[in-house]
């Protein structure tokens, strides 16, 4: 999630010592940054000795989203050389419930089990964060700022071990130097923060809640940052494919190639020629009523890679870029980085022979970590939809207030000239979260290649959150959240008037139950809803299920939407997963989404999906061996982002080297 939005959206056995050398605050630590002479074995074994040179705190932990004590207690160590950096984290667990580790493969979503976050700062500005992420088992993920790596061989990834303990669990890893942007060699002042998840609880703990101002991370000073010599090489991903289409009674082939070098130590540019998709599953809407346009999400790597540098709005829902907008193209160019401890920028290029160019700058310069400023601007040359567009944003934190303003514009070839106007703040503290915004939208405000679902309206919304833990009882925890939004049309007149509220509840045994309901008001149709979903557990990725109702009317005409969806293991590293959808408004329509995915080691799997929506299905089968180094290899039958089932066979290949 982009730094600004997950602000305003957040904006987020072993031998431990005795309670009162575990004390709750919620103060930064700040600790001299100390190098290591010995490096630890990782074996996921926390020997005091070996940990002996490193830094080291430990801290009863608090419960995230409310900043009160969680009952849990946690220790991190914090170390380096000059090639790795070396961390470890242990946690004794207050309920002593079972430790989750299903997962075990490498630079992979950990879903639901136990596991423990370092988000680095290594320039210590509060603007590039890099965050490691593994569990009791050795499973990883790895982000690094800017993005993620298309490829293992690009970004890397960092080596874990763990084991479960009498009382909780714990972990060791090493990272190395040269996979993360680094700031000019020698000694900095880092900041670092340790955030644990507990399945048992469902919830996030950490050693203190920064309530969104990641200003208040911990400092490790001192840190000798080693001299790490850029890479003058140009590391190549060419792909090819071969296949058959039956329907066509044709033959298919294409090739391509993938790009990446280091312009500086955080300067990168990466170069993509005739890209090739068809192994990635794009995301599915599911057919819930909206006023607005829906954007699914972006899976395509090309667009992943330093896609953090690349912030085209961050208010809101206007975005000057949306790279779902950009289908297919013929080559494309992205270039990202730091240029120095307080200024970022990205830019990407698309090129479609023939057809259209588009073209996104961003770039971002933060004086102190209370102050940021963010510009972008972009440009789409199209046959009589030539378009322009820019923004310029400012955010500054004032203690427990985020205060922000932006100003976008655009110039399009057939709407002419539009604006947006938008400034507001956010409080967060102690478990409530107030956002309040103004905003304008001119009607013919138009990023075409951009995001922007509501035009020609200005008017305020607000929205409340309140979130409690109990230490005692069957609940385990509260939400209470109500918003409201008051807006006319740009020139005069109603535009939109709704009022929400939603009451959840998690329970002990992980069940959560939801309660919702809204009235809303845009131009002359009135929509009111109510909805109660059940969730358990409340997070997790491998065994669950939910059902979420909603009734009410949309125009004067009922509504109804039922969602049930279940996921399962039912042998060893095979995932299932079933959701359906049915909605009774005006016409009845269904929708139905199955997929599986058998792991057959780390790197192998076999995989397929499902889709129907109303008289119309689509199905294929996919073997893959990807996320080693070396060769990845597909074979995929069907089209998985066709809507109906196409009869074609397609064996791909991607072999990675380095040149220079």
């Amino acid at each position: 999630m982009d730094r600004p939005l997950a602000l305003l959206a957040a904006a987020v056995v072993c031998s431990f010592a005795p309670a009162q050398d575990f004390p709750l605050s919620n103060l930064p630590d700040n600790l001299a940054g100390n190098r290591m002479a010995s490096p630890p074995t990782i074996d996921g074994a926390i020997g005091e000795a070996e940990w002996a040179e490193a830094s080291t705190s430990r801290r009863s932990l608090v419960v995230i989203a409310t900043n009160s004590a969680s009952g849990d207690k946690g220790q991190y160590w914090f170390g380096y050389d000059g090639k790795y950096i070396y961390i470890a984290a242990r946690i004794a667990l207050a309920n002593g419930a079972k430790v989750k580790a299903d997962e075990y493969r490498e630079n992979v979503s950990l879903g639901g089990d136990d596991q423990v976050t370092l988000i680095l700062d290594l320039f210590g500005t509060s603007q590039d964060f890099n965050f490691f992420t593994f569990n009791a088992a050795g499973a990883t993920q790895i982000q690094v700022a800017g993005g993620r790596a298309a490829k293992r061989e690009w970004g890397g990834a960092f080596e874990s071990r763990g084991r479960v303990t009498e009382t909780g669990w714990e972990a060791e890893a090493r990272i190395e130097w040269a996979i993360i942007p680094l700031p000019p060699t020698g000694p900095r002042n880092i900041k670092v923060l340790f955030d644990w998840y507990v399945s048992s609880t469902q919830r996030g703990v950490s050693t203190h809640s920064t309530q969104g101002d990641l200003t208040k991370m911990h400092v490790l000073t001192g840190v000798e940052v080693p001299d790490i010599p850029v890479r003058r090489t140009f590391d190549l991903l060419p792909y090819a494919y071969v296949g058959y289409d039956d329907e066509t009674k044709r033959h298919i082939a294409n090739a391509g190639l993938d790009l990446k070098t280091e312009v500086t130590e955080d300067l990168n540019f990466v170069m993509t020629i005739n890209p090739d998709f068809r192994n990635i599953e794009n995301e599915i809407l599911n057919l819930d009523f909206s006023n607005f346009e829906r954007l699914p999400g972006e899976s395509r790597p090309f667009f992943l890679e330093g896609s953090q540098f690349l912030l085209t709005g961050n208010i809101n829902q206007r975005r000057l870029f949306a790279s779902q907008r950009i289908g297919g193209f013929d080559t494309g160019v992205n270039f990202y980085g730091s240029l120095n401890g307080n200024s970022q920028i990205g830019a990407l290029g698309i090129i479609n022979f023939d057809q259209e160019h588009a073209m996104v700058t961003a770039g971002s310069f933060s004086p102190d970590p209370n102050n940021s400023f963010y510009g972008a601007f972009t440009a789409l040359d199209r046959e009589g939809e030539d378009n322009f567009a820019g923004s310029l944003e400012y955010f500054t934190r004032r203690g427990d207030y985020l205060l922000f303003t932006g100003y976008q514009l655009s110039d399009d070839e057939v709407t002419g000239q539009g604006d947006g106007l938008a400034f507001g703040y956010q409080y967060r503290a102690r478990g409530l979260t107030n956002t309040l915004i103004y905003e304008q939208v001119s009607p013919d405000f138009n990023p075409r290649i951009g995001f922007a679902p509501q035009r020609g309206y200005r008017g305020a919304s607000t929205n409340f959150q309140y979130t409690k833990s109990h230490p005692r009882g069957d609940v385990m925890e509260t939400n209470f959240n109500v918003g409201y939004v008051n807006q006319d049309m740009y020139s005069g007149g109603h535009y939109r008037e709704v009022g929400n509220v939603h009451a959840s509840a998690t329970f002990r045994n992980a069940l959560n139950v939801l309660f919702a309901t809204s009235q809303d008001q845009f131009l002359t149709m009135y929509n009111t809803f109510y909805t109660l979903a059940l969730t358990m557990p409340r997070n997790d990725t491998f065994r669950g299920w939910s059902l979420v109702h909603t009734r009410g009317d949309v125009a004067g005409d009922t509504y109804n939407s039922t969602t049930a969806r279940v996921f399962y293991r039912p042998i060893k590293r095979l995932q299932l997963e079933l959701r359906y959808q049915t909605v009774q408004h005006t016409v009845d329509t269904d929708q139905t989404v199955f997929t599986m995915n058998w792991e057959m080691d780390a790197f192998q799997s076999v995989g397929g999906r499902l889709v129907g929506q109303g008289d119309e299905w689509n199905w294929f089968l996919s073997y893959k061996r990807s996320g080693n180094l070396g060769a990845e290899y597909f074979l995929i039958l069907g089209d998985p982002n066709a809507t109906s089932f196409q009869k074609t066979l397609v064996f791909k290949v991607s072999v990675p080297f380095t040149v220079g």
